[in-house]
């Protein structure tokens, strides 16, 4: 069977990286070469939506399963680590979250109910400037704001949420609080009173153990997990819906903030890359 490829360019070469297939296996591909994606690692002011649309041509075209395992292999590749290429790195934890979500809404019949959100712009309140969600998620009865990340080795997990890895300290919870308030404010006439009506989340995928110190409580606060824990709390999240859901208001809602956002600062080729149509 023909393996399609993704191909690397890096420092004036190329290096196929196949899914299903040993590194050193020779790729055949039945595409031609303007049909296989490039992720252009040294153009970073195109990485972003590059990986976006290379990663979503793997996951349309071959299907969740070696989507899932070429995810995994992407994100043991030592090039990945190397500073030049962290961009990459985190963009592969956004884009496998969005599209597991997508898949695990598509088996159990909820594309009515749930919706997701990938690289989700809001746009300040002060009309100054904006914020960016990883992933948001609209289920049931509950926006889901995650901070996707790709933080490689031993992971401590500390505080409200701050992640220790390798001697530097990152303060997540602050970040997704910001982003939490900026939505808020935009839906605050649609979720008053709802309790539990946003969480937030930290979702890792990365090579290396997620160790969480933090007390009972700041688990709560803000949970931790990583691909194995995520269909678990998907579950859990659907299980536990209220009869109360939201009214069709709120995926409009939360749809034209973003929407009219990067019609006011993007192309309309960015736009298309977002799912956003005229």
């Amino acid at each position: 069977m023909n393996v399609p490829a993704v191909i690397l360019e890096m420092d004036g070469y190329r290096k196929q990286v196949a899914y299903g297939a040993k590194e050193k296996t020779k790729i055949k591909s039945n595409k031609s070469p303007k049909e296989i994606p490039v992720i252009d690692l040294k153009d970073h002011d195109s990485i972003q939506e590059r990986i976006q649309a290379s990663f979503r041509w793997v996951y349309e075209t071959q299907g969740y399963p070696e989507f899932l395992a070429f995810c995994k292999r992407m994100k043991k590749m030592d090039f990945l680590s190397q500073d030049s290429f962290s961009r990459a790195k985190g963009e592969l934890a956004e884009v496998f979250l969005t599209h597991t979500i997508e898949e695990w809404i598509k088996r159990n019949n909820l594309s009515s109910k749930w919706r997701v959100y990938p690289h989700y712009y809001i746009p300040y309140r002060s009309g100054k400037g904006h914020t960016e969600i990883d992933v948001l998620l609209v289920s049931r009865n509950c926006i889901v704001v995650f901070e996707a990340k790709s933080y490689s080795g031993e992971k401590f997990v500390v505080g409200d949420c701050s992640v220790k890895v390798k001697g530097r300290l990152t303060d997540i919870f602050s970040q997704n609080s910001l982003h939490c308030k900026a939505l808020y404010e935009h839906i605050q006439d649609l979720v008053l009173g709802t309790s539990g009506a946003m969480k937030s989340i930290y979702f890792s995928f990365a090579t290396g153990s997620l160790i969480d110190e933090r007390t009972v409580d700041n688990q709560r606060l803000m949970p931790a997990i990583d691909e194995e824990m995520l269909p678990h709390f998907l579950n859990a999240l659907e299980k536990n819906a209220t009869t109360i859901t939201w009214s069709s208001e709120i995926f409009t809602r939360v749809e034209a903030i973003s929407k009219e956002y990067c019609a006011d600062t993007h192309s309309a080729e960015v736009r298309e890359r977002r799912g956003f149509s005229d």
